[in-house]
């Protein structure tokens, strides 16, 4: 049973601006004012203000029934292996595949090496999923995105979702140390909302559950570094931003076609009677 009924009265919209300001109010003072020496721990701390934020929402709505609803029917350990398979290594790796051979056909030389480093990517992956990226998907994906379907098209929904969250990320750009800092802004919109559209098929074709999500996110964070290249053949800047932005669309729009856009929402009246 989803609790989509408190999703519906919590409502995206507030959820945003609530994600944000719980983001912001640690990720901005740190940024102005403390060393950066402490910046990890607060940007790893803001890092959970989307999850924290659609709790809040289902706790206001529906109290703990509603919360503890919510997080026992997106927690679901008991899944078909293949999603987690998919999610953690076959999705991701075959995304990181397809930008590492668009550069090699468009002329670009392959830097890999088989490394040891390589063996550890299970490592880096589930600490990146808990930590780096994946622990922000509850809120996106399994609060917002579902509430903005219930009134709009799921390609419009993911769209909304996508642009959103590059927002959220804004103050992180004024962080030296921050992973993502050399992303162009402008690739970082584009590639977002197809990787939302993505997420949104997984979520919903895994039966809602968030864990393949939040895995989906965590080992697209980490891949693209086991697939090194010489020197770039678009932008000396954004060479690889361009690559995943390509990557990334391919993807979405495979979905796109083989979902007929629904991305894997069956019928918006589904959410209303589970």
């Amino acid at each position: 049973m989803h609790s989509s009924t408190s999703i519906a009265r919590g409502g995206p919209w507030l959820f945003f601006v609530l994600a944000c300001l719980i983001s912001w109010i640690f990720w901005i003072p740190a940024t102005l004012w403390l060393p950066e020496a402490y910046h990890t721990p607060v940007l790893l701390i803001g890092s959970f203000g989307p999850w924290a934020a659609a709790m809040l929402l289902l706790h206001r709505e529906g109290g703990r029934p509603a919360l503890a609803g919510w997080l026992r029917s997106n927690f679901r350990l008991r899944l078909n292996w293949l999603w987690y398979l998919a999610a953690a290594l076959l999705i991701p790796l075959g995304m990181a595949l397809l930008h590492h051979g668009i550069f090699l056909l468009a002329g670009g030389k392959s830097a890999f090496t088989w490394t040891s480093d390589m063996l550890l990517y299970p490592v880096a992956m589930l600490l990146t999923t808990l930590l780096g990226g994946g622990q922000e998907e509850p809120g996106w994906r399994s609060y917002a995105t579902p509430a903005l379907i219930k009134r709009f098209h799921p390609m419009l929904a993911s769209t909304v979702v996508g642009l959103v969250w590059v927002i959220w990320h804004l103050p992180l750009y004024l962080m030296d140390d921050w992973g993502g800092g050399d992303q162009g802004l402008e690739w970082f919109f584009l590639y977002a909302i197809a990787l939302s559209m993505i997420m949104t098929w997984l979520y919903f074709r895994s039966g809602r559950n968030i864990i393949p999500v939040m895995l989906l996110h965590g080992a697209t964070n980490v891949i693209f570094r086991y697939f090194p290249r010489e020197g770039h053949i678009f932008n000396a800047d954004h060479d690889f931003d361009i690559l995943k932005t390509v990557a990334y669309w391919v993807v979405a729009l495979i979905i796109i076609a083989a979902t007929r856009g629904r991305l894997g929402v069956v019928h918006q009246a589904d959410d209303d009677d589970s």
